[in-house]
């Protein structure tokens, strides 16, 4: 079943569960782009991927479908992304008009329609503006010269642009650069100004032009300057260009009082300028003289080229006068007539402008990410990244006199994905007498990680100490701070002063982030994905580059059936989560009820979460439910560095038929409360609804320390296997065979058993030695070597509720590490006669999962050390013999007498609530 892939603007609604918006819910309305095949499928190329779930911004798919984390830069160019910033704004503005406001030229537009033509505007040739963003350095803008014509000099007010960035930017360096000589000019003098979208204090209407301050002001003609760049790092003020040194020269804007400290706390490589919008106004041209060229020159000069020709009068002293064509040729003589001076006309064309900021905004897209910000007055904190400097979170540290508590003095921000941060900037607002900044306070930030309590643990990033009270720095507008890269997913801006009883606000405006680096980590997930049928999940495939440092990571989540549901909102679009349609239909105005939706969800049997991850990219065994008819698949790319990341080319999902719609295992007795002693069991195995070819073996797995041994395997109906029934001879399966495995595994081969030979349960009766509190054991069947085995569920398999897992645990009432020890025989006797040459000490390891160091160490008995013997296992539980030959670690043999013998694992049982108690033994040797 091929459908069209899900309308990505779904994602908003939808954390858990996939949403398809419909009135009347279909079965077709499942997710099933993908190469499906022979009970393979494939997710390949850029279309499969597409129609997966992620975090918005966090990755990129290559036309070739290669799916990698997102690159985030520091030192960017803000005109580069100009566009997708503008369709933002508008989004953000349609889901939270009261939060973002939009510029005249954007309300009530469709995002989709933006191009960059919107972000521009100019006194003359508009349409050319958009040329200084290309990136080609062969077009340019120009203005008009219509007004300019009459040769006046006086520069029209047609000659400017702006460009609207389409947020708040850091500024760190402008770049204008001018055409090349052979086709342009420089401009000769001109201003370059920003705006941060403030609109002038006698005209604050929202469709007033924004107030524009000063950066560059050019003071001396420039001829042949044709790239400029302005630094604006560390400064508040204008910068000129031009006077002797043709140098910067930075001029300090007053914002009002100084702090004590001056301006000398101020990071000179850090951006301190604001802006959204960058204007270009040319103050003096040289117009119809913008180069001197010679007649022949000028001859050949196109008629929108030429400029004015000059001619001059000689006077003593080998000086001249410019006179009219008409006084040249008609009053003038030849030995009066000086020089003729030939123009071509000044073309001040701009190729290319460049706005270096702080970097790509990691906070901007907070709210996109599903990622959240919590503070003290969750109603504006929005308004931090509307990119609109006025609008501002109010900080309120007001403490009443008869509060017992101090107030909320952060600000949490959680990120929606993981980052490399490595840069904070804010802004302030001051539209009040009461507005003021912070004094001290710190910048926190976690990886996700938890305490043991269960909440976050924070890492100091910045701990910036500048006073103990409110406004310790009054005037300054930004405020930054740079740290050590670290990956970050939550970050705490926290103020640490006093509360006061007395009117303290903090206006913090605009807040920004940055990193540098390959995301960390980024997680994918998949719609569901119907499999054509109930299908046995068997293996998951990838094709992945992953450099050192970088891995990548597959998850599983299975399920049956999905059904509608439907979702409520407020008018202003915020969903109804408490009294959902209850709610809704109460609401008598109209203008109070927003969206009805109609969804799909997973149904209940679906997993709760997605499985542990899968890490073996050749093939990993699927380990959730299965036989399914619908599966997700979720992938999470990993790196360990800023500079390297995992690259996710294809996902391969293997399948098979079924031997059985579902089949349910339970093992009893579960509970062993002997440890080290072998005991018997039985796994019975419910198939549901058999398939017409069936299955003809089984196989049980269990951990490495646990090593099975076959007692007999049954099969019959329920009432069969009742508590009634004593003799299961009749019950026997003829026919079996083992297959030699590993000790931990029993592989059974018997007649085929299928949906027409009438049987309901199946019993196989084994026994172990039990050495840990918990054994997880494995049961599948299948068809015919070579087939695909069907996993075996823990359930209620025989319908009488036993035990209903396939988990032994161990109940000891001693918990020792140690159990079984003895030394055989008890006296050595190395003469190499072939009888009694090698001693035995014999002992179990119970409860210790882990790889550990198991030894015994002899000893004389004056104490001195001589020999050691140990082992070391994947798993240290279960059996041990380590052998002695009566020699010491020198390899001689040892002198007659008694020996003493301690027994040590090296574990850490701090807590566990085991006894570690070194068990010691005595052994003689004699020849």
């Amino acid at each position: 079943m091929n459908t069209q892939p899900l309308p990505r603007w779904f994602v908003v609604f939808s954390v858990f569960v996939l949403l398809v918006i419909s009135t009347v819910p279909t079965a077709s309305q499942t997710t099933n782009q993908f190469l499906t095949r022979n009970n393979h499928l494939v997710i390949t190329n850029q279309a499969h991927w597409n129609d997966w779930i992620y975090s918005e911004g966090t990755i990129s798919v290559s036309n070739s479908g290669e799916v990698q984390p997102r690159l985030w830069q520091r030192n960017t160019d803000a005109t580069d992304d100009i566009v997708d910033f503008l369709r933002f704004q508008i989004e953000a503005a349609q889901r939270d008009p009261t939060t973002y406001k939009l510029p005249s030229h954007l309300q009530n537009r469709d995002p989709d329609s933006i191009t960059l033509q919107d972000a521009v505007s100019a006194g003359s040739n508009l349409e050319d503006v958009v040329n200084i963003l290309d990136g080609d350095m062969s077009t340019y803008w120009e203005p008009s010269l219509l007004a300019s014509s009459d040769d006046s000099g006086i520069i029209p007010s047609l000659w400017w642009f702006t460009i609207d960035l389409g947020r708040v930017v850091f500024l760190k360096k402008l770049v204008l650069k001018f055409a090349p000589e052979e086709i342009g000019d420089p401009f000769l003098l001109f201003d370059v100004l920003a705006s941060d979208g403030r609109r002038p204090i006698a005209a604050p209407s929202q469709n007033a032009p924004p107030e524009f301050f000063p950066l560059l002001v050019s003071i001396e003609p420039n001829k042949d300057r044709r790239v400029i760049e302005v630094d604006l790092r560390g400064v508040t003020g204008r910068r000129e260009l031009g006077g002797e040194q043709d140098a910067f020269r930075s001029e300090q804007v007053d914002f009002g009082e100084e702090s004590e400290e001056g301006d000398d706390d101020i990071d000179k490589s850090m951006a301190t300028s604001v802006g959204r919008f960058i204007q270009v106004v040319i103050q003096d041209s040289d117009l119809n003289r913008g180069r001197e060229v010679s007649a022949e020159e000028y001859e050949h000069l196109s008629s929108a080229d030429t400029g004015t020709v000059d001619f001059f009068k000689k006077l003593p002293g080998n000086r001249e006068v410019r006179v009219t064509r008409k006084t040249y040729f008609d009053k003038l003589d030849d030995r009066d007539r000086g020089r003729i001076r030939y123009y071509r006309r000044e073309k001040p064309r701009l190729a290319e402008l460049e706005v270096w900021i702080e970097g790509d905004d990691i906070a901007n897209g907070i709210l996109r990410r599903g990622g959240n910000i919590t503070s003290p007055d969750p109603r504006s904190s929005g308004l931090l990244l509307d990119s609109d400097v006025v609008s501002h979170h109010i900080l309120d540290l007001y403490k009443p006199p008869s509060l017992n508590f101090e107030p909320q003095k952060a600000v949490t921000f959680d990120l929606g994905s993981f980052f490399w941060l490595d840069s904070q900037r804010m802004t302030y607002s001051f539209s009040s007498n009461d507005a003021q900044t912070f004094g001290d306070y710190t910048v926190e930030i976690s990886d996700g990680s938890q305490e043991a309590d269960g909440s976050l643990k924070w890492e100091v990033a910045v701990d910036r100490e500048q006073t103990s009270q409110l406004g310790g720095f009054v005037g300054r507008i930004t405020e930054g701070n740079d740290f050590d890269p670290v990956i970050t997913r939550f970050l705490k801006l926290q103020w640490n002063i006093r509360a006061i009883e007395a009117l303290g606000i903090v206006h913090l405006s605009e807040f920004q982030l940055f990193g540098s680096g390959f995301q960390p980590q980024v997680t994918l997930t998949s719609g569901r994905i119907p499999l054509g049928g109930s299908k046995n999940l068997i293996s998951v495939e990838w094709d992945a580059e992953t450099p050192p440092g970088t891995r990548v990571e597959l998850q599983t989540r299975t399920g049956d059936t999905f059904t509608s549901d439907t979702l409520y909102y407020h008018g202003d679009n915020v969903r109804l989560y408490e009294g959902g349609a209850d709610e809704y239909y109460a609401r008598k105005n109209r203008r109070d009820k927003g969206n009805k939706v109609g969804i799909w969800i997973d149904g209940p049997e679906w997993e709760k979460s997605f499985s542990a991850p899968y890490k073996n990219s050749s093939g990993s065994f699927i380990t959730s439910p299965s036989p399914r008819e619908f599966v997700r698949l979720q992938a999470t790319l990993f790196s360990d560095t800023p500079e390297a990341h995992a690259t996710l080319n294809e996902v391969r999902l293997n399948f098979a038929d079924p031997v059985a719609r579902r089949l349910v295992g339970e093992i009893t007795p579960a509970r062993v409360e002997t440890l080290g002693v072998q005991q018997s069991f039985s796994l019975y195995v419910r198939p549901d609804t058999l398939s017409r070819k069936g299955f003809d073996q089984l196989l049980l797995t269990g951990p490495t320390d646990l090593h099975l041994s076959y007692k007999g395997f049954y099969a019959g109906t329920a009432a069969d296997f009742s508590e009634e029934t004593t003799d299961l001879n009749d019950l026997i399966v003829a026919g079996i065979s083992t297959v030699s495995n590993n000790p931990d595994t029993l592989h059974l081969n018997f007649p085929n058993i299928n949906a027409e030979s009438g049987i309901e349960l199946l019993r196989l009766d084994f026994s172990t030695t039990l050495f840990t509190v918990s054994a997880p054991l494995t049961a599948s069947l299948r068809l015919e070597d070579g087939g695909a085995w069907q996993r075996i569920d823990a359930g209620d398999a025989t319908l009488v509720g036993l035990d209903n897992n396939l988990t032994l645990v161990g109940t000891p009432k001693r918990r020792e590490i140690f159990g079984g020890v003895t030394v055989s025989p008890p006296i050595l006797t190395p003469n190499n006669d072939g009888i009694n040459d090698i001693a035995f000490f014999e002992f179990d390891i119970l409860m210790v999962r882990e790889s550990s160091a198991v030894s015994a160490n002899i000893y004389d008995l004056n104490g001195r050390f001589v020999r050691r013997l140990a082992e070391q296992r994947e798993t240290s539980t279960g059996s041990y013999a380590l052998q002695w030959d009566g020699t010491n670690d020198a390899g001689k043999r040892v002198p007659p007498g008694l020996y003493i013998i301690t027994l040590d694992v090296t574990t850490n049982t701090e807590g566990a609530g085991l006894n570690q108690k070194n068990p010691i033994r005595t052994i003689a040797v004699a020849y």
